[in-house]
Order: C-alpha cells, then sequence, then structure tokens
C-alpha cells in the first residue's frame, strides 16, 4: 500500500518538475492559424495606370493580395470593390486624397510647339479653324486634327470644363478612349492635338516609350483634378487596408 503511495506520489511530482518518463507523452498547445492578407479589387481608368507601380508598393505594407482592373465606366460595378479615381468622388461612401494629377495639350508632328492661349484651345475644339494659321499666321498651314478623349472620362469632364460640351460634335475629331490609343494617333498624325495626362505622358516617356519622341506637350492651357481612392459604401476597413490608404497618402513616392 506505502509502495502504490509512493509511486503516485513520485509521478504526480514529475509533472509537476515537468519531467516525463519513458512512454509518456503529453498533449502540445494547438498553434493559431495566421490570417491571410485581405482581397483588394480597384478599378481605374486608363489615364492612371501611371498609379500602378504605388499602388503595388504599397500592397506589402498591408499586407493586401491587390488586383487592378482598367475600366471606362464612372458608375460603380456589380462587385463593391475600390476606385482610383481622377477627379471628386460621389457623395457617398468613403474616399481618401491620393494627390492631383493634370491634363495638357498634346501636340503631334508638324503641331506648333508653344503653349496655346485659352482662346486659341477653344476655337480648336469648338471646330472654329482648320488649319494651324489661322491661328497665328506664323505657324504652318497644316490641318488640324483633335484626338478626342472618352467624354466620360475625366479628360473629357476637364476639357468640358474648360471648352464646354460642344467639343464632342466636333466634325474632324477622332475619338481615343485611353491615352494608349490617342499618343499612337498622336505620334503619326502631322497637325494632330490631343489632351493628355502630364503624369502619364512623363511615365511614358521615362520608360523610353519612342511615341513620346514625336509628341510635344505644352503647359497651357491646364486641368488638375484630385486623384481619389473612392469606395461605394462606408464599410470598416481592416487594419492591412488601412496600412495600405495610408502608404499610399504618405509613403508611396
Amino acid at each position: 500500500m506505502g509502495r502504490i503511495l509512493l509511486g503516485g506520489i513520485t509521478l504526480i511530482t514529475l509533472f509537476i518538475s515537468g519531467c516525463h518518463p519513458a512512454g509518456l507523452t503529453t498533449r502540445g498547445t494547438p498553434t493559431s492559424t495566421p490570417t491571410p492578407p485581405p482581397r483588394v479589387t480597384v478599378w481605374r481608368e486608363p489615364s492612371l495606370a501611371a498609379w500602378d507601380a504605388r499602388l503595388a508598393r504599397c500592397a506589402a505594407e498591408g499586407p493586401i493580395l491587390l488586383a487592378v482592373h482598367e475600366t471606362l465606366a464612372i458608375a460603380p460595378l456589380s462587385n463593391p470593390a475600390w476606385y482610383l479615381r481622377w477627379g471628386e468622388p460621389p457623395g457617398q461612401g468613403i474616399a481618401f486624397s491620393l494627390g492631383t494629377e493634370q491634363a495638357h495639350p498634346a501636340l503631334g508632328p508638324q503641331t506648333p510647339t508653344e503653349p496655346l492661349e485659352l482662346a486659341q484651345w477653344r476655337a480648336v475644339w469648338l471646330g472654329k479653324v482648320r488649319l494651324w494659321a489661322e491661328l497665328n499666321p506664323r505657324w504652318p498651314s497644316t490641318p488640324i486634327y483633335p484626338i478626342a478623349p472618352w467624354p466620360e472620362s475625366a479628360l473629357g469632364q476637364g476639357l468640358t470644363t474648360l471648352v464646354g460640351p460642344r467639343w464632342r460634335h466636333h466634325p474632324r475629331a477622332v475619338l481615343a478612349p485611353d491615352p494608349e490609343t490617342a499618343l499612337n494617333i498622336l505620334a503619326r498624325t502631322p497637325g494632330s492635338v490631343g489632351w493628355l495626362p502630364r503624369g502619364w505622358f512623363a511615365w511614358r516617356a521615362a520608360q523610353g516609350d519612342p511615341r513620346t519622341q514625336h509628341v510635344h506637350m505644352v503647359d497651357t492651357p491646364m486641368w488638375r483634378a484630385p486623384v481619389v481612392l473612392w469606395h461605394p459604401t462606408s464599410e470598416n476597413l481592416s487594419i492591412a487596408v488601412q496600412r495600405w490608404i495610408s502608404c499610399l497618402q504618405y509613403g508611396g513616392e
């Protein structure tokens, strides 16, 4: 009887001291499964393609799993997602300002490379002149070929702000739904004139895009608008998404 009691005391002592006799196993503490990074989808219009690198660079700060898509739509799509917008966001939802972007005239070959006055810019887009020499006798008698942006895009809205909505009905304008298409046409069309984002054009030039060697950007007239990250619902943001947005605002350069 005493041996049985002694054995029980000895076994209890071994458990207390953390020592395990041969053949005796203990169950370990279960490890928690790491929370996977949240998936974030961003839709943006083509004129903001230069922001993709910044979006991706800051995705590592969350971290988040990021997917970026292009769209010409300005209304919310069927699946709620983030939108990188150029211009004021709608009243509902939540929005974060990330900076500004500006649009400038882009001039093709055999087109004057001097800045344009606003009155000249309006005359071009309202179809009041057909030759560049009609705006200035020192300029060549090259026909004017306007390359029009997508009407509902930020570029289209900016052009409307400067010259009014009648530019959409210009009889000789060629529609370019995105800056890539506009740059293609501008680079090979003498007398052409377009309307491009300054940041996007600089991004293309920094990549060594040969088309930028045939297109000249002038300073005036100019249209500037904020770049905003917008979500159509006031959802609660995870810590990872908050870090991503903070990086975009303050550490994404």
